[in-house]
């Protein structure tokens, strides 16, 4: 048997130091393994790095020390020398840090449908999730971890071809048609589903079931994802970025839309994302397939290596404000719309009978929907607007012609309401957050 060919790269520059060994899998692996890297780091230009979302699984086990994770939907993880885990997709960031100096292990690199396999589970039960390799494989785990341990990078590969063929080969893979599917919307997420499924000679509904069980994202989020995959690919690769230009050649509507995206899946803003992902070469190894060679780029400052817990929850904080105001208002108004009626009346709104609704509707249903963070950028625009429209034409209007208290008064409320619409403004430019029903079903396709 011809031996496995390897590549060594290493990198030192007096603040970060690694060495990784890539390699492909065994022959009889070929194509349900994209291949290995066996990693070893000392990093001290950053503490925690940032996982971005993609459709590659991960099997990941630990050589070096302490190993802290943090998956997508916020479970925790630790392990110890000789410890594991596995990840199916995510749509959200994941984040990890060293305990101690030296960051180490083996990460094989592998299509979901050959974790679904592995696990004999179906993957949207894996989506954001790290789980333990001990949960899944067993006493077996811990036994292949501390064979690693003692072995050198050639054959810590050969170990871990003994333990996954087995595995795989009582666990047989998708069907022809979805294994194609799957390969042209890996290729090329801006296909049209229906050409696919009219191609398959089934119905667009079926395909996408299949799609789920191999993967656990829906058709639309998972070309979603690899469009931003690719994005990312080009990112790592060092070169300057041209918003509008990667957004032409990557299938995204226009420029915002690429960044609403990127916002979405990654926490970040395009700037911010194009340092974040890649704070040094080895991350680029270890998040590219195996023999890639992306170029070094800047490290990010530390405030943007992880998404905090503020940028997870302030935006919930902000809603809550927002809404409270126009929830109250409304609620108000719908308890005496009588007498709310005959307020607009003496401030000279015509048709106040008809307005008292048409307030109501707005400001109750649309806090809710602020609130909740439910078609949040349609809420907050119309919430804005409303803002402004009764902001110029009731409360300047009536500081123009009142006595000097009223005046006063409506003068507070028009500015009142001139910030309101503003703060509204940047939940229309930039979304409702993480925590959000918005959030939700986009993860959920």
């Amino acid at each position: 048997m011809d031996p496995r060919p390897i590549t060594y790269r290493r990198h030192d520059d007096g603040i970060d130091r690694w060495a990784v060994a890539e390699a492909p899998p065994a022959a009889a692996l070929a194509g349900a393994i994209f291949g290995y890297n066996h990693y070893a780091e000392h990093a001290a230009s950053f503490a925690a790095r940032r996982e971005m979302p993609g459709t590659t699984g991960v099997l990941l086990i630990n050589l070096g020390d302490r190993l802290d994770l943090v998956g997508g939907d916020g479970h925790k993880l630790r392990l110890g020398p000789g410890q594991g885990f596995v990840a199916g997709l995510h749509t959200r960031p994941a984040f990890s840090q060293a305990g101690g100096g030296l960051q180490s292990g083996i990460h094989v690199f592998l299509p979901l449908a050959t974790l679904r396999r592995l696990l004999r589970l179906d993957m949207e039960q894996r989506v954001d999730r790290v789980v333990a390799l001990d949960d899944l494989f067993g006493p077996g785990a811990a036994t292949l971890g501390e064979r690693l341990a003692q072995a050198s990078p050639a054959a810590c590969f050969d170990l871990v071809d003994e333990a996954l063929a087995p595995r795989l080969a009582g666990s047989p893979g998708p069907d022809a048609a979805t294994a194609w599917a799957l390969a042209k919307l890996h290729a090329n997420p801006a296909l049209r589903v229906e050409s696919l499924a009219r191609h398959i000679g089934w119905s667009r509904k079926h395909l996408s079931e299949c799609i789920r069980r191999h993967t656990g994202a829906s058709l639309r989020l998972y070309a979603r994802l690899r469009r931003f995959e690719r994005l990312l690919t080009h990112l790592r690769n060092g070169t300057p970025p041209h918003w509008a230009d990667l957004a032409a050649a990557h299938g995204f509507a226009d420029q915002p839309h690429l960044a609403r995206e990127v916002r979405d899946f990654s926490g970040l803003t395009p700037p911010c994302c194009s340092i974040a992902c890649c704070p040094t070469e080895v991350a680029s190894s270890r998040h590219n397939r195996p023999n890639s060679r992306p170029k070094k780029t800047q490290s990010p400052k530390s405030g943007e290596k992880t998404m905090g817990k503020f940028e997870v929850y302030l935006p919930v904080c902000g809603r809550f404000l927002m809404s409270g105001l126009f929830v109250w208002a409304g609620y108000g108004k719908l308890m005496n719309p009588g007498g709310t009626a005959q307020f607009f009346a003496s401030d000279g709104v015509p048709a106040p009978g008809l307005v008292v609704w048409i307030a109501i509707a707005i400001e109750l249903l649309g806090g809710l929907a602020l609130l909740a963070g439910f078609k949040t950028r349609w809420a907050a625009a119309v919430l804005a607007i409303w803002c402004l429209l009764t902001g110029f034409a009731v409360h300047l209007v009536a500081a123009g012609g009142g006595a000097a208290p009223a005046a006063t008064n409506n003068m507070i409320h028009f500015y009142k309401n001139l910030a309101v619409a503003g703060g509204l403004l940047y939940v229309v430019a930039f979304g409702a957050g993480a925590v959000s029903v918005d959030q939700a079903t986009r993860r959920t396709g």
